[in-house]
Formats: structure tokens, C-alpha cells, sequence
């Protein structure tokens, strides 16, 4: 079946729309996400959500074991939010470099690597140090997405 000009038009143009569409939405999951890495550093955004969730007398002694478990911790997550943005600028190229796609996915995960393994560490020393109150805290939220009970202001008083 032979398309008339007026009919491959059209189907260039919705094509064009819908490709747009497509590209906003992907946007749409990715800069948010990325201006708010470069107001503060992700570590920090982090930790500052943590320590919100937390007793006053939690929260500092959680970012004081953190902070002194792996000094290298803030650039170690740095590089690894570098690492991600690069992902995103490459997966929003046109044309599409696979190559350098996956280059970039496998030195994302390096980092990945490098960052979770002291973090890993450092998290559980944390949490051992702050009260089962603090620890219920933390997990609250997820425990109401999953259809229990939201008792974070109870619990924080």
C-alpha cells in the first residue's frame, strides 16, 4: 500500500509531536532531580532529610558517626551525582551514542561501588548509635506507603 504525500505529512508531524512529548517527560523526571543536586551537595541533601526526620539529640549524633566513618564521603557522592548526570545528558543526546551510554552507565556503577561500600559501613555504625525511637522514625514513612500506620509525629514527641 502506497502512502500519498499528504498521509507520510501527517505521520512526520505526529511523529515530531510525539517525540517532543516523549522527550518533556523524561525531562520532566530528570531536572528536577538535577537542580536540586546542585543547590547542595547530595550527601548533604540526604543527611538534611534524615535529621529531619530525627530527634534533635538522633540527628546529631547520626551525621556525627557518618561524617567521622568516611571522611571521603561528600566527594565520594559528588562523583557518583557527576557520574549520574552524565547518564542523563547522554540518554537526552540526539543521536543516541550507545557506546558512550554504556561507558558512562559502567562508570556510574564504579562509583556506585566505591560510594555504598564505606556508606554501607558508616550507616549501620549510625544507626546503632541512635535510639529504637530514631530508627523507627527513619522507617516510618515506608512503613505507611506500605498501608501501615504514619505515626512520625507520635513518635517524635
Amino acid at each position: 500500500m502506497m502512502l500519498d504525500q499528504r498521509s507520510l505529512r501527517r505521520s512526520l508531524v505526529a511523529s515530531v509531536f510525539a517525540n517532543v512529548f516523549l522527550l518533556a517527560v523524561v525531562a520532566g523526571f530528570i531536572l528536577p532531580h538535577h537542580r536540586a543536586e546542585t543547590r547542595h551537595p547530595p550527601l548533604t541533601s540526604v543527611l538534611a532529610e534524615v535529621e529531619k526526620r530525627l530527634r534533635p539529640e538522633d540527628a546529631r549524633q547520626f551525621r556525627t558517626v557518618i561524617e567521622q566513618n568516611d571522611p571521603h564521603m561528600e566527594e565520594d557522592s559528588r562523583r557518583l551525582s557527576r557520574a549520574r548526570r552524565r547518564v542523563n545528558r547522554l540518554i537526552l543526546s540526539d543521536p543516541l551514542d550507545t557506546r558512550e551510554l554504556r561507558a558512562a552507565m559502567a562508570e556510574w556503577r564504579e562509583d556506585w561501588n566505591l560510594f555504598t561500600a564505606p556508606f554501607d559501613t558508616a550507616l549501620v555504625v549510625a544507626l546503632s548509635q541512635i535510639s529504637p525511637t530514631g530508627r523507627k522514625l527513619l522507617i516510618a514513612p515506608e512503613t505507611d506507603e506500605r498501608g501501615g500506620e504514619d505515626n512520625t509525629a507520635a513518635l517524635k514527641r
